[in-house]
């Protein structure tokens, strides 16, 4: 889903004068943005409200800069995205974003 989000906004981005290299680095952000959007959806009980609210948060946060964005770097934000949305996906499995990985080991623990 991330991928095709970055996709669909590469030619608006071309048009606005973004460099390669900045198309790059967002689109990174944007592809771990979507996995934690997922993430917070799957975890909330499927609340869409909380899904919404996250994109718009992301959305106002880079909006809010003068000239929309201008001090906004998609280097580190994307850097950043991408590694709290790797750490969830290590934590909650890559294929659903639904299961804590370690919420046995604490029952396992308490047992012995």
């Amino acid at each position: 889903m991330g991928s095709v989000c970055a996709i669909w906004h590469f030619v608006p981005l071309v048009q606005m004068g973004r460099t390669p290299t900045w198309i790059a680095w967002w689109a990174l952000g944007t592809v771990a943005l979507r996995i934690l959007t997922l993430w917070l959806y799957n975890n909330t009980g499927r609340s869409l409200f909380a899904a919404i609210v996250f994109h718009a948060t992301s959305n106002v946060s880079f909006a809010a800069f003068p000239n929309y964005g201008s001090h906004w770097d998609p280097a580190v934000a994307g850097a950043i995205t991408a590694i709290a949305a790797a750490i969830v996906t290590f934590l909650w499995g890559s294929k659903t974003l639904a299961r804590y990985r370690y919420a046995g080991c604490r029952k396992s623990l308490e047992e012995i």
